[in-house]
């Protein structure tokens, strides 16, 4: 599933969920907190899709709220 294309970056992305979840420079900073979590807890990332979500719902959700996603259309 296609969200959008961003010019953004030097180069274009397509913006799939999996792009914003796992690439998308716009949110480091929030993937890196989820991201710390994960391994402190001895599991590898990236986890799979569902994972995430059965999982680390709670973490992921963090992200979600505090994005700006029209930052990313």
């Amino acid at each position: 599933m296609h969200i959008s294309n961003i010019s953004n970056y030097s180069y274009k992305h397509t913006q799939t969920p999996e792009h914003i979840i796992y690439e998308c420079k716009i949110l480091e900073s929030q993937r890196s907190s989820l991201i710390r979590h994960i391994t402190a807890r001895g599991r590898n990332w990236p986890p799979a899709n569902n994972e995430l979500v059965a999982n680390y719902l709670k973490n992921f959700s963090r992200i979600t709220k505090s994005t700006d996603f029209q930052k990313l259309i």
